[in-house]
């Protein structure tokens, strides 16, 4: 399972590997892999077969590929999202979560 692990990290970094070095960005990269790994746990500790888990990851890489304009958006967030109660706040929420809280991901699922 430990080679997955490292799968899912290089690939998210292949993906962020246009942004700046930063330490926001290593965090990023380090968030994104553990959940992507702990997913993948689940789905095999669930009783899925590991390459139907094979078939979400590559599913995954194909969702980090591409640019803005091709089949990435850049938003703009008006200047009253980033009020108390905003999408900023709600976004912030569910990055500190660090994806496990259910409720705010179904609120988040549900947005989009």
């Amino acid at each position: 399972m430990d080679d997955m692990k490292l799968k899912l990290s290089e690939a998210v970094a292949a993906r962020l590997s246009a942004a700046p070095a930063s330490k926001e960005k290593d965090e990023l990269i380090e968030e994104l892999s553990d959940n992507l790994y702990r997913r993948f746990l689940e789905m095999s500790g669930a009783g899925v077969p590991e390459e139907e888990a094979f078939k979400y990851f590559d599913i995954f890489k194909k969702t980090l590929s591409g640019g803005i304009g091709r089949n990435m958006l850049n938003m703009e967030f008006p200047l009253d999202q980033e009020m108390p109660g905003g999408t900023q706040e709600f976004l912030m929420k569910l990055k500190n979560s660090k994806l496990e809280d259910d409720m705010l991901l179904e609120e988040f699922y549900d947005k989009i």
